[in-house]
């Protein structure tokens, strides 16, 4: 270890405390002026509004204590070692524990970034066999090697500038999402002069066959099919084929996945998902499909996009959901109503630029989300050296950070 680098814990640089929910249902307790923070508050950064508040009364009913501005805020229930730094004055729930830096010995930024790093590590060490959580003294028992405060400073300096960075690439991944969102809304909702056509007109469509759990098999085997399932189908814009698995027996009817294919989430137990399409790209061609899961067959290949592009588009992916049947567990959009649903069907060349533009888009959406993982691998990368101590940050550097102050 460095000169004047020591071992310590959590709990000798900060003081924990916890919160505690006022008795659900008393209107005194809730609605006030004292923010409550709960889980779902904690984005493992600044904490500045809360979803719920409590009165006086209801901060007596669970202690009095509340954590001051610039305390550390760590999730010990369900979602374990999530994090925040409370902006202001506020109270939490018994899931959370918030702490108080000795400032003399750390600085709450650099303990911030050592239980950042320790969201895993915490994690693992939940217990409970209904809902996993932690408790104070495993937090105040958690480790961390501790510099001098320049030493912090320096390395919280390089960590906050690398954040920054994050932060402004998420920005632009959030716009660019918005965007793609936004044009092809655009374009589906403002076409009431333009023809439309019946998606039934435009494509062959149906569910896959079922088969049992039992009968998947990892590789192939003798007569088995290759088949995508509702696994290979996650949130966003491909498919997931790192898995993809075998059967046997299916019947001799069933329709194989084609180049100019399009997959549709059928039945889902998160209705937002139901509707949710893919392109079928060259290596899943051959594969078959679920009875969880709609092949959509254009008649024409070249349809294929403007097609896509238009189930794509948020009012069209709502209105799917909205028709899916189900009141409780697995809804279902019918294959019926699938067929009935009109898109817009100007002339091929508009259709074309339609497609172009949305592709476009999304290249720019995707090439910022890569440039937003790229950054979040280097800050990682960079919080894990640091940390570690393994990367001497020179005394030069106080001299940059004066003369950037100055400037």
């Amino acid at each position: 270890m460095r000169d004047g680098w020591v071992e310590s814990t959590l709990g000798e640089v900060a003081s924990w405390y916890s919160g505690g929910t006022p008795k659900a249902g008393t209107a005194e307790y809730y609605g006030g002026d004292i923010p409550w923070a709960v889980i779902a508050d904690l984005t493992d950064g600044p904490v500045f509004t809360t979803a719920k508040t409590i009165t006086p009364e209801g901060l007596t009913q669970i202690g009095g204590r509340v954590a001051p501005a610039g305390a550390i805020l760590v999730s010990m229930y369900g979602t374990v070692g999530r994090i925040g730094v409370a902006t202001r004055p506020m109270a939490t729930n018994q899931a959370i524990a918030w702490g108080v830096v000795d400032e003399s010995r750390a600085l709450p930024e650099y303990v911030f970034a050592v239980i950042a790093s320790k969201q895993r590590t915490l994690a693992a060490l939940a217990r409970g066999a209904t809902q996993r959580n932690i408790n104070r003294e495993i937090l105040r028992e958690s480790r961390l090697i501790l510099p001098p405060l320049d030493e912090q400073r320096r390395i919280v300096s390089v960590l906050r500038a690398i954040g920054v960075a994050v932060q402004k690439s998420k920005s632009v991944a959030d716009r660019a999402r918005i965007a793609v969102d936004a044009y092809l809304d655009g374009w589906v909702v403002n076409r009431n002069d333009t023809p439309s056509r019946m998606l039934g007109d435009l494509v062959v469509m149906g569910s896959g066959p079922s088969w049992r759990a039992a009968d998947e098999r990892p590789s192939p085997v003798d007569e088995a099919v290759p088949v995508i399932g509702i696994r290979n189908t996650p949130a966003g814009d491909e498919l997931d084929l790192s898995s993809v698995g075998w059967v046997a027996g299916l019947p001799a009817s069933t329709r194989r996945l084609a180049e100019s294919s399009l997959l549709m989430i059928r039945t889902n137990g998160n209705r937002a998902r139901i509707g949710n399409v893919y392109r079928v790209p060259p290596e899943a061609v051959g594969n078959a499909y679920s009875a969880f899961q709609i092949g959509l067959f254009p008649h024409h290949a070249d349809d294929r996009d403007s097609i896509y592009w238009q189930l794509r588009a948020p009012c069209v992916q709502h209105g799917i959901s909205t028709a899916a049947s189900g009141t409780t567990g697995l809804g279902n959009v019918a294959v019926s109503w699938l067929k009935r649903l009109e898109l817009c069907w100007p002339e091929p060349s508009e259709r074309a630029v339609f497609t172009a533009n949305a592709d476009a888009l999304l290249r720019v959406r995707l090439a910022s989300e890569d440039e937003v993982s790229r950054l979040q691998r280097f800050y990682d990368a960079a919080l894990a050296s640091l940390l570690s101590g393994e990367r001497e940050i020179p005394d030069s550097y106080d001299a940059l950070l004066a003369e950037a102050a100055s400037a």
